[in-house]
Parts: structure tokens; sequence; C-alpha cells
């Protein structure tokens, strides 16, 4: 199964579905078309070279 959300958010870090080998879970992009990643990934460009936050980065110590 993949997982796009989950009721409970952020999903907690000791959940079994993060280890689970049949469960992908994906941050909130699963609606997403080749356009709408092509701006982010142009956006996300733009802002590294300005050296501003990027957007949808990964926030390890949150779990996800």
């Amino acid at each position: 199964a993949t997982l796009d959300v989950t009721q409970n958010e952020p999903l907690p870090a000791g959940h079994p579905f993060w280890k689970h080998s049949k469960i992908a879970i994906t941050p909130h992009v699963s609606g997403w078309d080749v356009d709408d990643a092509l701006k982010t990934i142009a956006l996300n460009y733009r802002k590294l070279l300005k050296n501003e936050p990027l957007l949808f980065e990964v926030d390890r110590s949150r779990g996800y």
C-alpha cells in the first residue's frame, strides 16, 4: 500500500508503518502530475540559489 495521508500526522516515529516492507509513505504528493513536480523543482532550485529554505524539506527530527 502507498499512503499519502494518515490519521495522525506526522506519523509517530515508532509507528510500524515506517518499517513495514509492503507500505510506502509519501509526503502529500501522490496527486501531483509532471507539471506540478517540475514547477516545484524549479522553484526549489531558485530558492537554493538564494540560500532560502526549500519547500517540502525532510525534517528527520519530526519523522518525515
